[in-house]
């Protein structure tokens, strides 16, 4: 516990001052106000974000890069913007609850996969320095935005390859059989 404490606080959140650049948080540890008109652009952000990972599964998009906008480091804003969409993904998942039965078979590789790669992140986010995460987190928000949208054009070319595969009568890789 002491450890995560230690390196917990050697990733405290950096608050922009009037002049350019970052400046540590006052000596004594309190935080800065957060002003009305940061409050409802967190807020909005927010609300899109939940709609955007509803649908698509990329609000953190939105509000990952305004947190750090608002001075928070960008590790502070990761675990942030991803405590605040949560509630948004876990209701998102249960409104499509009926679409996502037929995908069953899926979940175990998915869950599985999603729980080795969050588990190395957050190892890399606690063992590596802050800087480290600083120069990579534009080149992954860069990466997964031209994913999102280059989706509708990988969607339309995984469908052309299953078509291919039903009419030259093998299994799609993404049925229960094929994958039983």
């Amino acid at each position: 516990v002491a450890a995560v404490a230690r390196d917990v606080a050697h990733h405290q959140p950096r608050m922009r001052s009037a002049q350019a650049g970052f400046v540590q948080p006052h000596a004594r540890g309190r935080a800065r106000r957060v002003s009305p008109a940061e409050l409802a652009l967190v807020l909005g952000a927010g609300v899109v974000a939940g709609g955007i990972n509803t649908v698509v599964g990329s609000g953190s998009l939105v509000t990952f890069p305004l947190l750090v906008a608002l001075g928070l480091s960008p590790v502070a804003a990761n675990i942030s913007s991803k405590l605040g969409i949560l509630p948004g993904g876990v209701s998102g998942t249960w409104g499509y609850r009926r679409e996502l039965r037929d995908l069953r078979h899926l979940f175990g590789p998915l869950l599985a996969t999603a729980a080795v790669g969050g588990l190395a992140g957050a190892l890399l986010l606690l063992v590596l320095p802050s800087e480290t995460f600083d120069a990579v987190v534009p080149v992954l928000i860069a990466l997964a935005g031209v994913l999102v949208v280059a989706q509708p054009a990988i969607k339309r070319w995984v469908a052309r390859r299953a078509q291919r595969s039903a009419a030259a009568g093998e299994q799609p890789p993404s049925s229960p059989e094929a994958t039983a």
